[in-house]
């Protein structure tokens, strides 16, 4: 009988603390996201840098989509992740992060 009590007793503390942490997670998550204040650096700024990081290569290059992406936490830096697409199919992410340094990377595209 002490054993069945005992069992219980440890079944019911695990879901507690397991209720307990996804509470806690769930309001950290929507505490820390501040979507009052605009990332920094703006869209504008971002796509600016973008253009300017691909230079000649705007001319065979379109911006497909722009993602703004926190690091760690919204009080933490932000930075943009912009997808241009050239007319080949060739996919190009063009990262600026708040720190000002443009990084290029190739992405593989589709099998069509």
């Amino acid at each position: 009988m002490i054993t069945y009590f005992r069992s219980r007793k440890v079944a019911a503390t695990a879901i507690v603390t397991v209720l307990g942490v996804f509470i806690m997670s769930a309001y950290a998550f929507n505490a820390l996201r501040d979507t009052k204040k605009p990332p920094s650096p703006t869209l504008p700024q971002a796509y600016e840098k973008a253009v300017d990081a691909l230079g000649a290569q705007t001319n065979s290059f379109y911006c497909l989509s722009a993602d703004a992406r926190s690091i760690s936490d919204s009080s933490g830096p932000t930075e943009w992740h912009l997808i241009f697409y050239a007319t080949n199919g060739q996919l190009r992410e063009v990262v600026v992060p708040s720190s000002g340094k443009v990084i290029i990377r190739d992405k593989l595209r589709d099998s069509y």
